[in-house]
């Protein structure tokens, strides 16, 4: 069977063949070019059953079968036919980035109960991106694509228990922004025993302050959003549902609205009411947790707004919440306020009855330092911390047995961040660890070598290691 497509207004129309077993066919129409079920030329006259006009072309299966409009397949295979548009979100808006695909399609066959589009520079492919059946024009965004390259797509669905596939189609990607593409580079010490990845980060203070980023495993920025937020971005999370990033600010201010950008780069939206600071994490759907100045609550899309840890007594210094972790597995928060405790407690919320500190299980505070900033709570009750100031003028990343208070873990990197800074356990094992005043990144063996280094020219915020850019939850390590 021979599939051929026609690019017309943006419109990608194709037509490929699908046997009785929903397995592709290649069985040529035995009736001739222009027989009915055959090749309609443009403006030409369709034979009976067949199609008229120029904007598809098939061969199907069969002698004298009804064509593609016609009363049905002819003997020995189907037309199944796809529309297909293919363009870059910055031509909807030119804050949107070059990178991202936005696929809308349809099948003539009927409705798919499920589908993907495969993606990659080769036709090979490599990568997938799921497509939301549900969604208007099964609307699908192609995520981590490398700027200025050329990439092939297919979309592959089922429908009524058969697998059909389209033609191949590809995509040019623009440039990333020059300065933000040569700000960041990115060492691999050790291919055999990194984590392959991509890594969200951000900037909180320098002349990047607001500016949100993606870097894939080759160090090559493949999503970016300047966000104009004065005060910089402490963290940016990617929402369980893949549909949203969010953003909080960093710490000059301590509280400052919360902000949400579609993961097309499109319809930004701030919660002028809400206010946050530092870090915010995906929860499950479009619910996310993050932190204020002295408590912390859960929100969703809508704006809808839940405490969960009550407002903190202020005590002398400086101390203020400022990073939360989710552990999905154990529906556990555990939230750092620095220079004072990690507070341990069940996603319900927070009581007097139900709330561990850390300091109650290993110690006070001047164990790891005094102060820290970014958790990781793991399901083997651990808990991974980043010690601003463990080593004294360096800082160090701690792992804690929750059960015996015990240090099983750490990690020291020879690099020292007062602000920020966090450490995550990654699926394989490493754990990436964020030196953000110093715009250092590490990722570290479970034996303490480092097998690759991130070196930015800016200060960074939060920085989180995920496995693709689409959904959260089972992405990391718990």
């Amino acid at each position: 069977m021979t599939i051929r497509i026609w690019l017309a207004a943006l419109t990608y129309v194709a037509f490929a063949g699908v046997a009785c077993n929903g397995e592709p066919s290649d069985v040529s129409g035995a009736g001739g070019q222009d027989a009915a079920g055959g090749r309609i030329g443009a403006g030409g006259d369709a034979a009976a059953g067949g199609n008229s006009g120029g904007a598809i072309e098939t061969e199907s299966g069969g002698e004298g079968g009804a064509g593609p409009s016609g009363g049905g397949p002819g003997a020995g295979g189907s037309s199944t036919a796809f529309e297909v548009d293919v363009h870059l979100a910055s031509e909807e808006a030119a804050t949107a980035p070059t990178t991202v695909g936005i696929v809308t399609w349809s099948t003539t066959l009927g409705a798919p109960t499920s589908a993907k589009i495969e993606f990659g520079l080769t036709t090979d492919y490599g990568m997938e991106a799921p497509v939301d059946v549900s969604a208007p024009d099964l609307r699908t965004l192609l995520l981590g694509m490398k700027p200025e390259s050329t990439y092939h797509l297919r979309i592959v669905a089922q429908v009524d228990g058969d697998e059909i596939v389209s033609e191949d189609l590809t995509l040019e990607t623009g440039a990333a922004p020059e300065q933000l593409a040569q700000s960041v580079d990115l060492e691999v010490l050790s291919a055999e025993e990194r984590e392959p990845g991509f890594i969200v980060m951000s900037h909180w203070q320098g002349d990047f302050a607001g500016m949100v980023f993606i870097v894939d495993q080759d160090g090559d920025v493949v999503w970016w959003y300047d966000s104009q937020v004065e005060d910089g971005i402490g963290r940016a999370a990617i929402s369980a549902d893949g549909h949203d990033l969010w953003m909080v600010n960093g710490a000059p201010s301590l509280n400052g609205p919360v902000w949400r950008v579609g993961m097309d780069g499109l319809n930004k939206q701030e919660y002028g009411s809400v206010l946050a600071s530092h870090d915010i994490v995906a929860v499950e759907g479009d619910a996310v947790a993050f932190v204020g100045l002295l408590k912390a609550s859960e929100m969703d899309r809508a704006g809808q707004e839940t405490t969960i840890l009550p407002p903190l007594e202020p005590t002398a210094g400086l101390p203020h919440c400022n990073a939360i972790a989710y552990n999905h597995a154990l529906g556990m928060y555990a939230v750092s306020n620095r220079q004072e405790d990690v507070y341990l407690f069940p996603r319900t919320g927070a009581t007097p009855e139900n709330i561990v500190n850390l300091t109650s299980i290993i110690g006070p505070n001047s164990t790891w330092g005094g102060s820290q900033h970014g958790v990781h709570l793991l399901s083997n009750n651990h808990l991974v911390m980043f010690a601003n100031a463990e080593g004294g003028d360096l800082s160090t990343a701690l792992e804690y047995d929750l059960d015996n208070g015990e240090e099983v873990w750490r990690y020291e990197g020879n690099e020292f961040s007062d602000n920020f800074g966090n450490a995550q356990r990654l699926p394989g094992g490493n754990t990436l660890v964020v030196y953000s005043n110093a715009g250092v990144i590490h990722e570290a063996s479970p034996d303490q070598n480092k097998v690759m280094e991130i070196k930015a020219t800016e200060f960074l915020g939060y920085a989180s290691w995920r496995a693709s850019l689409y959904g959260t939850v089972g992405d990391v390590a718990e």
